[in-house]
This record gives structure tokens, C-alpha cells and sequence, in this order.
């Protein structure tokens, strides 16, 4: 492929590399390489006998061809050739190379730069490039040069800004005589403009005799041919010429290319790091994302140019792999790659935005290549590899691309030497400055040898140069690196080795100091006095636990000995202890022993847990290890009736225990460490209770979440002790048996599959409405955090290392889980016996898990967050009351919580302190709307008698949903609290705030027709529920208390605000249940669409009496489905809750006759119908309908109830 134009060249070409860094490229134009004096000025031993200038403008940058012939008119022979640049344009000046155009196959001169030393005071600021030929050009000869060369940065759009649409132009300023160091006989200079569209351009008179000047054919211009024998060198003439140009103007401010070479995976990593800047037209007025679609449409279709960057075209060698386009975002998707093996790849890139002028974007793109494309290994020198490889890549435009700095690295294999390199082939060279380093990574021993080459005002027309750099890497190189991680491993592990054996216990030492001490069946009781001592029959480990070791003896249990098994045990009375080794025996339960089947009972008894099968029998109180069934090969240790100890077979089931009836060894052990003041104090068979697999939680902390470990259970034969002071006795294997540990916490929390599902549903139905979880990102989070360890398995081993209030509080984030599992399932699609059942078996373990968390004793934001969710779970469940009981505990753990201290958390030196007290306030808001609600419901006042902080509010003029019911709720708390104050200006004012508040929300909820999504719809139906609500029942509470003061006038202002808020209440609910049946699971919403039928009954007159009635009878349309739905044995709908209501509003809105159509026909159409009477509604029944406390007890509360409502269980429960 590309290698073979380097066939049998390769080694010809090593034995000309002479040096270690050669360069065949322009010269560096940074620094001068020569110094001149001041005034100085190149000898005149040339004349340019002919110039023809040409300058090329169909791209971006500038780019010159003079084709000159220069005599010698000297007497000597010369060699140098002087081309002048102004000090400043020689900085944008790239890709300077002459030849001989005689000869253009030919080598390139050889040019260095010559200019002012800065030192003298009279420098002069011209800069010279000195051209050097090969052979010096006798007297009177003459050679013909063909300089080229780039200029960047020397166009200019004008007008500077334009609109999106419009057309785009550029001026170049030049001089009409060519800038020359020598006379020149004849010139002229040619342009090649990008477009026939040049509206302004210069025309010169008086230089040449032909006329126009310059002649234009097309979109070429020629100035000249002038006659400048006459004119002295360095004369200039200024023209410009201004051109339309339809393409951006790409400048790449810097670009880093990267190629890692890899012996070992015979692969090649390219990597390029870009910097892009368009230097077109500004924009004259903000971007148009809809004009720009538009013009979009157009562009694909070839009607219509740009002048910003749409995307890039990057052309890639055959067999191009895995390429990526990422920027400083990330993975850009925007991308399409046409891999091909045999022809050219191509790389298509779709920046983020369209890049107008002025406008920046930096990103990276790579790819791999198969080394041996690239690389070949040469015969001799021995170990020498020759590689070749693109001086640039990258895109690849029409209106080309220009760089201002270019770095690129080659990354040799670690241990290279002797390294060469030399540029090959393409024109517009820049000038390399090489430098060979050593670059450093992971698992490097010396480092990777590295070749850097930087240059500046490189152009695209470099892409065709290769650069053939040639090394030496021997197999002893090639080994260093696998040797050397092998080693280090080995070391690693020897290390290991060597401190894992050495030594550090101190147990082992004493041992060994007291094996001396003899060993009997009495050698517990010698321990302290010296000798044997006897003790009665009765006395067992609570008695040994009792008594005090002697002052001369100040050993630890851990120091004992385990005695032989031959050796007879303690004496009578002393239960079988537990020790730490397996015994050899079966170790089965009884159940499992019958069955004959595997049995983990003793691997679990530490845990105080069932074994697995006893448990999926639901059978774990029958699962004991002291059962009496014999134990084959076991030689089993009994105690006799008069402290004899036997080791005969079992006795006999006749023969009664002598031990503690009915209880296990772990009550024993649990009995035995609530009566010792400390653990390392009661020693059994050589092992101290301290020695258990499960250490005894001390019973002095309430957050040790161990209910059977902070309370143990008291056995028969210990002394009499005081329970703990929360103490409270637990049902049998219910929430005790997986305290510890997470074999059967993990039975309690949903399902990964499950909790993703009904969260979707939570976050869609039930979280936009009531906000509960403040931060839903952060918990969403989690919750996938959750389900992917539930999956992988990983949750019970996160588990165990977690004691206190760390296993507290992830066990009250799992509440809260549950709890957000159980809202969702409320709100799913399964059929209604399936969710009522799954609702509560999720509130029920959401409810084991928030005792186990000590919810009560220690709340925090998790554990509050679950009970207002199960709070609303109960609510929507028909049973409000046990709700609103609740509400009350949520408030004491509030306060014990402290969120109602505006202070909490809000110390600038605490991390997060600010996040954490907005966390607190927004969940203490949310616990105040939820009662806030209920309070307006019910006719109660609050149970927070003053509020003295403002709600967390966002923004004050667009206001989002959760702001506009912190505020709602604001409003509504004094007017509840002061509903009997004299003076009802500040209440009446709260009302009109509250009316208006949907004017400074977001436009999605003061506008249905800006809704665009469904949760903007459920949104907006919710607030508008919400807030007529509000303020029907706000004022109807200053209807009442306006009464007192007889002001009539104000009564109808309120009783028509009442009536307003009403119609929107019950409108916008019958609107969202049209929508989605959100509206009839929340119980909040059903209930206030109730009252505000029952009060529009009562303030209905003539004029609107029809549409109130249709809104009614829908709404008892939707209830009676609702209840053919949801209909259960055990919980009856909203007809058998509420009889009493349904029946009245039945009676306020009495069913229409149908009407004959064909009988109106023959009426007429002009004879419009009677309107319906206003139904006669007394005025105490008028006063019950807009009175909140009077409404709730006689219509809605739960002695309204029908006979055959049933008892409800409440699954919450403290």
C-alpha cells in the first residue's frame, strides 16, 4: 500500500539520515536566523527580468504563485536570492518553498530567514526570506523560480456583521506591484476569485496603456502588464478588491495530534485534538433556531449556501477502526462513520450548533489503524523498523482549513533508539521544529520515546505529506515491560506472604504462658480460687456469670483454652454453650432432620433466624435446634437429674428436661448478656459470650436497630430485670427475625423490576402533583443505584458492614422506597382486587422497615418523607381520618427532626449546609400543605398554631407548581387560624391573593393552550382545582365570620367569590377526569370537587343553574364508574362511604327528561326551552353546605357511613 513507494529506497534513505532530526520543510519563520544592520539593503546583483504573480482566493486563506525570471547582472556568481515581507505580515506568512520550474521534480531550495537585530536603535523592519541555490548562477545567466506560499488571516468580512440570511463578503488588500528586493523589468498580477459576485474592486489608471485595469473575464482579474523597469525596488501600489464568499472561514487556532505506536497489539492510535473558530461575518442579531431549520431545509436541497459550519468530512485510510467524536460535553451522537477496507473511510461530524461567525468549538476525534500498514521491519540494520505515517489528517473542506499552531507527537514503543525521521512528499510545507523527548504513562519502566514536531500557519495542502521516521527496537526492549509488571506482581504477592505471616497476636502468646494451668472438669471453677470448688446441683452459667474473678489473677476469656473433648463439662445446670468451630455432628434442625434434607439452621442461630426451609414453609417457629430426635454420630453432652453429666444416647421423650422449659440456647445467651455487667466476664467450655458470631448490642442505645438484641428475652432461670423504656413486645418471628442482618430485610424491600416500574408511575401521576421527595432527581438516582445492586446481587453485602444509625438510615431510605412503590401501585393499571392487595403489602413492609428504623425515637427527612407518603396512601384509600391522625405524629417527628428551624443546616462551614436546609424547609412545607389541606377539609384548625418562615420559592414572577401551593397553602393557614378576628382586611387580602396566584405562575398553568406535555396538563387541572378550592372554602370561613359583624354587602362579594372559585374547582375537575383518571385516585381532588357541587347547590340561582347541574351530573356519572371499577367486600367505593352526600347531590341535580326530537321539530325551532326552577334548599341546609366543620361531621365523616361499610385495617400504624 503505502509503504510501497519505499521498497528498495528505505535503505538508501537511512544512509543519507545522517543526523538524528532532519528537516526538509519550510524554514521556522519564529526567530530570524540572521541579523542584519540597521538600513540594510540586498546587494543589487539581480533583475527580475519577467514577474507574473498569481493569487488564488477560492478558499479561506490566501495562497501566491510568482513564477519569476531572475539574471545575475553581476561580475561575480551568485547564490542568494533575497525575498522581502513586511516585519509584520512575515508572522502570517506559511509553506515558503522555491524551485526551479525548469526542473519542478527537483528538491526544494534551501531558505532561511534574515532580519533586524532589535538591539540597534535604527533598525530597519523589513524582514527578508534568503533563497539559496544549489549552484551559484554565473554572470549574465539566469534562472527561472516558481516561489509559493500562504498568507493567513489576510481576509476580512465587510460588512463585519450581517444577518443570518444574508450574503457574506470579503476584501483582500494588496499591492498592484509586486513587492521585489530587485528591479523588475515586467509584471503583472493575476487574481482567482471564489465567486463571479464582486461589487467593489480598484482600478488604477495611468500604470499600463491598455485600459481597463484591471481586465476581469468571469470571476479572474488581471492587473498589468507593467512596464516597471523604471520604478524603484520596494515601490508599492494599494489596491482591494471586495468578493462575495458563501463558505465559513475555518481557522483552527491550535491542533494536537497524537499517534501511539503499539508493537505488542499491532495496532496504531490516532488521536486529534482541535480548537475551531469561524472568522466570518458576525451575526448582526440574536441566532433564530426556526430560521436557521428553514434555511436548513434549503441547504440539504442545494438552493441555498451558508456561511456557517453544518459539519466536517474527515477522509481516513482504508481500514480505519473504532473511531470516536467526542467534545468538551462528551460523546457527540451527531456523528456517521463509513468504514471501508479497500478505498478511503470517511468520518462524517456534526458539531452540537452551527458555527456562524465569531462563534468557537473545540472537540477530539480518533481512530485505530493495523500497524503492518503502517510499519515494516527492515532486513538490516538489525531491529530496525521503519514507519510512515500522514504529516496531517483531519477534515478535509472545500474552503480549506487553517492552522495557526500544530503539534504533532509520535509515540514510539518504549526502549526505541537511534531514531530518525524526514518529511516526504505534498507542497506548502510548514517549518517542523522537532524535538525528542520521553513521555511517561502507567506501567512505563524508562519512559516512551517521543517525537514532537510544532509548527505554525499550516494549511489543509500539508495533508499530502508523509512523515518516514525510522528506529531501532530489539526484543530485549520489546520484553522490558511484561518482565518488569510480572516481577513487580510476584514482588507484590511475596510481600503479602511475608507480613501475613508474620506473628501479631497477643492471645497465641498468653496461651502459651498459661498452658501450664491443669486441666479437669472442675478447671472454671479453680479459675480465682486456687483450687476445686463444689458447687450445688443448681447452679449454673447465671450463677458463674454473678460471681467476680479474684484480684491476683487479670486474664481475659480470650485466653483460655477450649478443652479437650474427653474432658467432662461444667457442672449441672450450665447450658450447652456455643462454639465457634462447626461441630462434626448433624447440625440440623428438627423439622429439616425429619425430612432428611440440607439444613443451614446453624449457620443462622447466630442471627437468631429460622433456617431457609422452615421459612419457606412458613413454619420458623418450629425450627429449633434443642429438639430431641437422635443425632447419628454425635456423641451428644445431657445433663442428669442430680448434676451427673451423661454421654449416653438421648434420653428418653418421657424423661422431662432439667433445663429451662421451652426456651433456646439463644435465649439463654441472651438472658446470660442482660444480666452481666460485662461480656468478657462469663466464660463457658473456654469461650466468652463476647466471642459470638453477632456481638450484643449495648441496650443503652436507641438507635441500635436490634429489637430482640436491645430487649432480650428474659429466661426463666435469670433474675428478674426492667425492660428498656420503649420496649414493646413483638409477635413471634415478624420483624425480629432479620434484625442484624439482611437475609430478611432483603424479603421486605420491592423487587428491581417493580420498583422500576411503579416509580415510573409515581414520578408521572403522583410526585408532579404532591411533591413529597424534595430532591426526585437525587432519589431517582438511588433508586436506580438500588435496582442495579438488587440485580447484581451486591445489596446484602453492601448490608452487613452497616451497625447504628448507618444501617437507621439506610433502612429508612428503603421505608421510603417502599412507601414511593406503594403510591405507585396505587395509581397503576392493575386490576383493583391486584392493586389494593399490593398497596398493602407495600405499605405494611414500608411500615416494618420504619420501625426498624426507629422512626419514632430518631426521624429523619426519610423516614418523615415515607409517612406523609403513607399518609396519603391511607387518604386515598377512603380513610382521611386515620390520615389526619397520622398528620399529627408526622408533626411531632418534625419538630423532634427540627424542620421547622429555619436555622437547621444552614452553616456556611457544614458541606451542604445550604442544600440541606432547603431540603428540610421544602419537606416541612410539604407536611403543612398536606394538613393544611385536610384542616380546610375537616373545618379543624392546624396543629402548628403559627408559621413564621415563607415558603421555598423558586421565583417570584414564574411560578413553578410546587411554588404556586406553598403559597396557596400560605394563604389559606391565617385565614383557617384567625377566622374569628374582628377585622377581615388582611383575610379578604389573602383571598385575592389567592385568586390571582395563577397569574404569576409559569404560562403552562395560567393557560391551558400553553401546555404541551401531559404533565403540564396534569399540572395545570391540579392548580386549578387546588386553588378553587381554596378560596371557596376560604371564603366561605369569612362568609361565617362576616356574619357576626352583619356587613351584607360584603357577604355577596364573598359569597361571589365562593361561587367562582367553586365553578373553577369543580370545572377543572371534571376536565382532568375527561383526561385522566389522576383525578378520582386522590381523594383530595374527589373530595373538593364534592363540596364545591354541594356549595355551587347552594349558591346556584337561574342565570347559571343549567351548567351547574351538567357539571354535577357528571361528576356523579364519574363516581358511579369509579365504584363499578374499585368495588371491593372490604373496601366499598365513594356511594357506600358516603351515602349521605351522593343522595343529596342527587337531590340538587335532578336528572333531565330526554327530549323527542322529532316532536320540537314540529314546534318550531324558535321555541327554546323553559329554564329548570332553582331547587328550594332551606337556609339551614344552605348554612350546612357553606360551613367546612358542619359539612364534614354531617355528610363525610365516618359516622355517615353506610351499616355495611366494614371495619377498615389500617396498615399504619406507630
Amino acid at each position: 500500500m503505502r509503504l510501497g513507494l519505499l521498497s528498495t529506497a528505505t535503505v538508501l534513505l537511512l544512509l543519507q539520515l545522517s543526523s538524528a532530526q532532519s528537516n526538509a520543510t519550510a524554514p521556522s519563520l519564529s526567530a530570524p536566523q540572521q541579523l542584519l544592520p540597521g538600513g540594510f539593503l540586498p546587494p543589487q546583483v539581480w533583475e527580475n527580468t519577467n514577474l507574473v504573480r498569481t493569487t488564488n482566493l477560492e478558499k479561506a486563506y490566501v495562497r501566491e504563485t510568482i513564477n519569476v525570471v531572475v539574471t545575475n547582472k553581476d561580475t561575480q556568481p551568485q547564490s542568494e536570492y533575497y525575498v522581502p515581507f513586511p516585519g509584520d505580515g512575515l508572522a502570517h506568512v506559511g509553506g515558503f518553498e522555491v524551485r526551479d520550474k525548469k526542473n519542478a521534480s527537483g528538491d526544494k531550495f534551501e531558505v532561511t530567514t534574515a532580519g533586524p537585530a532589535t538591539e540597534e536603535a535604527n533598525a530597519v523592519h523589513q524582514h527578508y526570506l534568503v533563497v539559496h541555490f544549489p549552484e551559484p548562477v554565473k554572470p549574465k545567466g539566469s534562472l527561472t523560480l516558481t516561489i509559493s506560499y500562504h498568507i493567513l488571516g489576510a481576509l476580512s468580512p465587510l460588512p463585519a456583521a450581517i444577518q443570518q440570511d444574508e450574503k457574506q463578503y470579503l476584501t483582500y488588500s494588496f499591492s498592484a506591484y509586486v513587492p521585489s528586493a530587485y528591479t523588475t523589468l515586467k509584471q503583472k498580477t493575476k487574481l482567482k476569485l471564489a465567486n463571479s459576485d464582486v461589487p467593489e474592486y480598484t482600478t488604477t489608471t495611468g500604470l499600463t496603456s491598455s485600459s481597463p485595469d484591471p481586465q476581469r473575464q468571469g470571476r479572474d482579474f488581471t492587473y498589468g502588464t507593467y512596464d516597471t523597469a523604471k520604478v524603484r525596488p520596494g515601490t508599492t501600489y494599494p489596491v482591494s478588491v471586495r468578493y462575495e464568499f458563501t463558505k465559513p472561514i475555518l481557522v483552527c487556532s491550535l491542533l494536537e495530534r497524537d499517534i501511539e505506536v503499539s508493537h505488542w497489539g499491532g495496532n496504531l492510535a490516532t488521536e486529534e485534538r482541535y480548537w475551531l473558530r469561524n472568522d466570518g461575518a458576525h451575526l448582526a442579531s440574536q441566532f433564530s433556531r426556526v430560521s436557521w431549520a428553514t434555511q436548513n431545509f434549503y441547504i440539504q436541497s442545494g438552493q441555498l449556501a451558508t456561511v456557517a459550519l453544518r459539519e466536517l468530512k474527515v477522509p481516513l485510510k482504508p481500514g480505519s477502526v473504532d473511531a470516536y467524536f467526542t467534545d468538551d460535553i462528551g460523546n457527540v451522537s451527531t456523528s456517521r462513520y463509513r468504514a471501508d477496507a479497500v478505498r478511503e473511510a470517511s468520518l462524517e461530524l456534526k458539531p452540537r450548533y452551527p458555527l456562524f461567525g465569531g462563534w468557537n468549538y473545540s472537540f477530539r476525534i480518533g481512530w485505530n489503524n493495523a500497524l503492518p500498514s503502517f510499519l515494516r521491519k527492515l532486513k538490516t540494520p538489525a531491529d530496525t523498523y521503519i514507519l510512515s505515517v500522514p504529516l496531517l489528517e483531519g477534515p478535509k473542506m472545500a474552503e480549506g482549513i487553517q492552522y495557526e499552531q500544530f503539534i504533532f507527537r509520535i509515540l514510539l514503543p518504549e526502549g526505541s533508539t537511534k531514531v530518525r525521521w524526514e518529511v516526504h512528499g505534498g507542497s506548502g510545507l510548514p517549518g517542523l521544529d522537532a524535538e525528542q523527548t520521553l513521555h511517561k504513562t502507567y506501567m512505563d519502566t524508562l519512559g516512551r520515546t517521543e517525537l514532537r514536531f510544532t509548527a505554525a500557519n499550516v494549511v489543509d495542502e500539508a495533508r499530502d505529506a508523509e512523515i518516514v521516521v525510522t528506529y531501532q527496537y530489539t526484543f530485549a526492549a520489546a520484553l522490558r515491560k511484561p518482565l518488569t509488571i510480572v516481577a513487580g506482581m510476584v514482588g507484590v504477592f511475596v510481600v503479602a506472604y511475608a507480613i501475613g505471616s508474620l506473628d501479631t497476636s497477643i492471645g497465641k502468646k498468653a496461651a502459651k504462658a498459661t498452658a501450664a494451668i491443669p486441666s479437669s472438669r472442675s478447671w472454671l471453677a479453680s479459675f480465682g480460687t486456687g483450687g476445686p470448688r463444689r458447687r450445688s446441683p443448681t447452679e449454673g452459667l447465671l450463677g458463674q456469670a454473678r460471681r467476680t474473678p479474684q484480684p491476683s489473677v487479670a486474664m481475659d476469656a480470650d485466653q483460655f483454652q477450649t478443652p479437650a473433648q474427653s474432658e467432662r463439662p461444667p457442672a449441672a445446670g450450665t447450658p450447652v454453650a456455643l462454639s465457634q468451630q462447626r461441630p462434626r455432628g448433624r447440625t440440623a434442625c428438627g423439622q429439616c432432620s425429619r425430612r432428611k434434607i440440607r439444613c443451614d439452621a446453624y449457620d443462622r442461630m447466630h442471627m437468631n433466624l429460622a433456617c431457609t426451609n422452615c421459612t419457606k414453609r412458613g413454619q420458623p417457629d418450629q425450627c429449633t435446634l434443642n429438639d430431641d430426635a437422635p443425632r447419628s454420630g454425635t456423641k451428644r453432652v445431657r445433663i442428669g437429674s442430680a448434676g451427673e453429666h451423661s454421654s449416653a444416647a438421648p434420653r428418653s421423650a418421657k424423661e422431662p428436661s432439667r433445663a429451662a422449659p421451652n426456651t433456646s440456647f439463644l435465649d439463654t445467651l441472651h438472658a446470660a448478656a442482660a444480666a452481666a455487667p460485662f461480656p468478657h466476664l462469663h466464660s463457658q467450655n473456654g469461650y466468652s459470650i463476647a466471642t459470638a458470631a453477632q456481638p450484643i448490642p449495648d441496650a443503652s442505645k436507641a438507635y441500635n436497630l436490634i429489637p430482640s438484641a436491645q430487649w432480650p428475652l428474659h429466661h426463666p432461670l435469670a433474675p428478674p430485670r426492667h425492660p428498656a423504656p420503649y420496649a414493646v413486645p413483638s409477635p413471634p418471628h415478624s420483624y425480629n427475625r432479620y434484625v442484624g442482618n439482611s437475609a430478611g430485610l432483603l424479603e421486605l424491600l420491592p423487587a428491581h423490576k417493580s420498583a422500576l416500574r411503579y416509580f415510573d408511575i409515581y414520578k408521572t401521576n403522583c410526585h408532579p402533583i404532591y411533591p413529597i421527595i424534595t430532591d426526585l432527581s437525587e432519589f431517582e438516582a438511588a433508586v436506580c443505584q438500588y435496582v442495579e445492586d438488587v440485580s447484581a446481587a451486591r445489596l446484602s453485602r453492601n448490608l452487613a458492614p452497616l451497625r447504628g444509625r448507618a444501617l437507621a438510615t439506610r433502612v429508612s431510605w428503603f421505608a421510603l422506597l417502599t412507601a414511593t412503590i406503594a403510591a405507585g401501585v396505587q395509581f397503576s393499571d392493575l386490576p383493583a382486587a391486584d392493586r389494593d392487595g399490593l398497596t398493602s403489602k407495600h405499605v405494611h413492609n414500608a411500615v416494618a422497615l420504619l420501625r426498624q428504623a426507629d422512626y419514632l425515637g430518631r426521624p429523619d427527612e426519610n423516614s418523615i418523607a415515607a409517612m406523609l407518603l403513607l399518609s396519603r396512601i391511607s387518604e386515598n384509600d377512603l380513610m382521611p381520618e386515620a390520615a389526619w391522625t397520622t398528620l399529627g405524629s408526622i408533626g411531632r417527628m418534625a419538630e423532634l427532626a427540627g424542620l421547622q428551624t429555619a436555622s437547621v443546616g444552614s452553616d456556611p462551614d457544614q458541606s451542604g449546609g445550604e442544600a440541606t436546609a432547603l431540603r428540610h424547609r421544602k419537606l416541612w412545607w410539604s407536611y403543612l400543605l398536606q394538613e393544611t389541606g385536610l384542616a380546610l377539609c375537616f373545618g379543624q384548625s392546624l396543629s402548628m398554631k403559627t408559621v413564621h418562615d415563607d415558603p421555598p420559592i423558586s421565583n417570584g414572577t414564574a411560578l413553578t407548581y410546587s411554588d404556586c401551593m406553598f403559597l396557596l397553602c400560605k394563604d389559606a393557614m391565617p385565614a383557617i387560624l384567625n377566622a374569628k378576628k374582628p377585622n377581615l382586611k388582611q383575610d379578604i387580602d389573602l383571598l385575592a391573593d389567592a385568586r390571582h396566584l395563577h397569574e404569576r405562575a409559569l404560562p403552562c398553568l395560567a393557560d391551558r393552550q400553553n401546555c404541551r406535555t401531559v404533565q403540564d396538563r396534569i399540572e395545570y387541572y391540579a392548580l386549578r382545582i387546588t386553588q378553587g378550592f381554596i378560596v371557596s372554602t376560604m371564603s366561605q370561613t369569612l362568609i361565617k365570620a362576616n356574619d357576626r359583624q352583619g356587613m351584607e354587602q360584603q357577604k355577596k362579594h364573598l359569597e361571589r367569590m365562593c361561587k367562582e372559585g367553586a365553578m373553577d374547582c369543580l370545572q377543572a375537575f371534571v376536565d382532568m377526569q375527561s383526561f385522566t383518571s389522576v383525578a378520582l385516585r386522590h381523594w383530595m381532588f374527589a373530595y373538593t370537587a364534592l363540596a364545591a357541587a354541594l356549595a355551587l347547590g347552594a349558591l346556584a340561582d337561574e342565570a347559571d343553574l343549567s351548567k351547574i347541574q351538567e357539571l354535577q351530573q357528571k361528576l356523579l356519572e364519574s363516581f358511579e364508574e369509579r365504584d363499578k371499577e374499585n368495588d371491593l367486600p372490604h373496601r366499598p367505593g365513594w356511594f357506600t362511604r358516603f351515602p349521605k352526600v351522593m343522595t343529596l347531590l342527587r337531590q340538587l341535580s335532578p336528572p333531565r327528561p330526554q327530549t323527542n326530537g322529532s316532536n320540537q321539530a314540529k314546534e318550531g325551532q324558535s321555541q327554546h326551552p323553559e329554564p329548570d326552577p332553582v331547587p328550594a334548599i332551606s337556609d339551614a341546609l344552605r348554612k350546612e353546605l357553606l360551613d367546612p366543620t358542619t359539612l364534614w361531621q354531617n355528610y363525610f365523616s365516618a359516622n355517615t357511613a353506610a351499616d355495611v361499610y366494614p371495619l377498615q385495617q389500617i396498615g399504619l400504624a406507630p
